[in-house]
This record gives C-alpha cells, sequence and structure tokens, in this order.
C-alpha cells in the first residue's frame, strides 16, 4: 500500500474542516459580523439579508477555492517534477509573492477551471523555463484574464499547433470581444 503524500494528506485535512463548518471561534465571529450587520441595516432588510449571507459564506468559499489552487498546484508539481530544479524555490519569498497576488483574487474568482489554472501557473512558476523569468508579470496577467480568455488562448494555441503558422482556423466572430483583450495584454498579435 502506498504511503499517502504528506500535502495530500493536509490537503484532505483541510478540505474536511472547511466542510465540517462547525468550529466554534470562527462561526462566534461570523454570527457576531452578521449580527451587527443585521442591526446597522434593520431599515434596508434586502441589504441586509445579502451582506449577512456574504458574511456567512464567504470565509467557507475562500478556504475551498484556496484548497482548489493548492491541489492543482500539487497535481500539477507531481507532473512536471522532472522540470523543477529546486524544490526550495516553493518555500522563497518570490514564490510566496506570487501566491500572495492569487490570493487575491480567490474572493472574486468562482469557475474551477480557473482556480485549477492559478494553481498550475503556480507550479510551473518554479520549473526551468520560468526560472530566469519575472513572473509577476505573468500572474498579474493570468489574474485579469477572464475565463473566456483562458479558453480563447487555449484554443488558439491548439489551432495555431495544428495549422502551422497560417489560416485562421474557423476563429469564430464572437470571440473578438476576447481576442482584442489579449492583444491588449500582450498575449497576440
Amino acid at each position: 500500500m502506498p504511503i499517502d503524500d504528506p500535502l495530500d494528506i493536509e490537503l484532505r485535512q483541510m478540505r474536511e474542516q472547511i466542510d465540517d463548518g462547525s468550529y466554534l471561534p470562527v462561526l462566534a465571529t461570523t454570527l457576531g459580523l452578521s449580527a451587527a450587520v443585521t442591526a446597522t441595516l434593520g431599515a434596508h432588510p434586502i441589504v441586509s439579508q445579502i451582506l449577512t449571507s456574504l458574511l456567512m459564506a464567504s470565509p467557507k468559499r475562500f478556504e475551498q477555492r484556496f484548497v482548489s489552487v493548492m491541489e492543482a498546484l500539487a497535481k500539477q508539481q507531481r507532473r512536471i517534477e522532472g522540470k523543477i530544479p529546486d524544490q526550495a524555490y516553493y518555500q522563497s519569498e518570490e514564490f510566496h509573492a506570487l501566491l500572495t497576488l492569487i490570493l487575491e483574487k480567490l474572493h472574486s474568482t468562482h469557475q474551477q477551471e480557473k482556480l485549477k489554472t492559478f494553481g498550475e501557473a503556480l507550479a510551473n512558476s518554479g520549473t526551468i523555463e520560468f526560472e530566469a523569468e519575472d513572473k509577476e508579470p505573468y500572474i498579474r496577467t493570468l489574474r485579469d484574464m477572464s475565463l473566456e480568455d483562458l479558453q480563447t488562448l487555449r484554443s488558439m494555441a491548439e489551432i495555431s499547433h495544428r495549422l502551422g503558422h497560417f489560416g485562421n482556423g474557423g476563429v469564430q466572430k464572437s470571440d473578438n470581444a476576447s481576442f482584442a483583450r489579449l492583444a491588449s495584454l500582450g498575449l497576440l498579435q
């Protein structure tokens, strides 16, 4: 029987704690904030209800998204293990700065595919290909891209591999807005 990876064990435990959601100090703090919001906005019940539900769900959603990113990071690290020259990079200040940039975006990112992309990008930042690169602009660009932009970029990469440098591969007119955003980010010409 194989020994579980310590990171997998840690992620599984985090997921269980998030799903449990009954940790008393967190629950008490959340309920206290909800009560304060309700009391303050008592004259505006709809706004009060929205903010209360946001406060109750926000920490759990954030933690779930964080775990999704970490699972994708761990999975990608295993996949590209041979391309990582120094595992200590993932403990470095540079990596922690990139992780912080991703964490800032977790409250406003709910698509699993984008969360997975964040994790993969963090793992890839430690590879030989990115060793000499400034990784921060790459992560900032990734944060600013929509899921549609990511999908368009992936389909363009697939088309260019199949067709070579010539031909548009049947690009849809509906993709024009995404093309404009990608071009403004310097990702397409």
